[in-house]
């Protein structure tokens, strides 16, 4: 190395460092290039392994079976091909003593497009196809059932399931609420087909709890009966009041009806809310009162 400002003295001394640092540079480049060449190498290896590995179940055998279709076609194709050519040789020209012609050729090009269409028969082009609109069929029909399929591989997995393990917070659901558990007039009813009927309770208890229901739940909260046979019931808004408005159905009411008596129009209407936070503490609603 030379210092900033350096007379010409030491020149040689130059001309080593500069060689130096050169052959430096350039075997620094190349490992480089070498790093870099491995590094590409070893990005396309782990592509073509994740590549490999993105493959299904299903494609991986339907892979395997195509090749040994492929296989065993190649080979009836060869074979028949050999068969042809020998039996016309032997009967056109060993037993019958024809000479050859070029006529002949005709013949085996025949064998060669007989060969060539056993062959492309044996191909199973329809096949992955054929899994595709099958899968797509699977996964209509579990779209029906209101299980969202994001992927057609999943099909697969889920039709070798024997149990489904979930976590504690319950993430697989029916998307439904219904009443389990009611305690009504001292009484406890346990269980989701024990629940009562409101002809069984006594006085007006059951007329009133089926009013209460009907009116204090949202009016855009309704529970869609099914058109075909064999859907299930809908629950269109809020899910616990949907629950509710079930359990006024199980009770023998019609919440409906219920509503049509007493319209949202007739209600209290609310002019502003606060709500709940931390700095302020209580909740305030703002009425709008229309007094005669």
């Amino acid at each position: 190395m030379t210092l900033l400002g350096a007379g010409k003295t030491g020149t040689g001394m130059d001309d080593d460092s500069t060689s130096t640092s050169s052959s430096s540079s350039s075997s620094s480049s190349s490992s480089s290039s070498n790093s870099s060449s491995g590094s590409s190498n070893s990005s396309k290896s782990s592509d073509d392994e994740d590549g490999l590995s993105a493959k299904s179940v299903l494609q991986s055998k339907l892979s395997k079976l195509a090749l040994q279709i492929i296989y065993c076609g190649t080979t009836v194709a060869a074979v028949a091909l050999i068969v042809l050519i020998t039996r016309f040789c032997i009967e056109h020209y060993v037993r019958d003593g024809i000479p050859f012609s070029i006529a002949d050729i005709q013949m085996f090009v025949k064998f060669f497009i007989i060969a060539v269409t056993i062959l492309v028969i044996s191909i199973p082009e329809g096949l992955p196809l054929a899994i595709a609109l099958a899968l797509t069929y699977s996964v209509r029909k579990m779209m029906f059932d209101n299980n969202l399929v994001r992927h057609l591989d999943a099909c697969e997995t889920m039709g070798n399931a024997t149990s489904i393990c979930s976590d504690k917070t319950g993430t697989l659901t029916t998307n439904r609420m219904t009443v389990v558990d009611s305690y009504i007039n001292g009484n406890h009813y346990e269980g989701q087909t024990n629940q009562p009927h409101g002809s069984s309770l006594p006085g007006k208890t059951g007329s009133l709890l089926m009013e209460a229901i009907s009116v204090n739940s949202a009016y855009n909260s309704m529970i869609v009966e099914p058109v075909k046979a064999g859907e299930q019931l809908q629950q269109l808004g809020n899910k616990t009041e949907c629950g509710l408005l079930g359990f006024v159905q199980k009770l023998g009411g019609d919440y409906t009806a219920i509503r049509k008596m007493h319209p949202e129009e007739s209600f209290v209407k609310v002019l502003s809310r606060l709500s709940f936070y931390d700095f302020s503490q209580p909740l305030s609603i703002l009425r709008l009162i229309f007094c005669f």
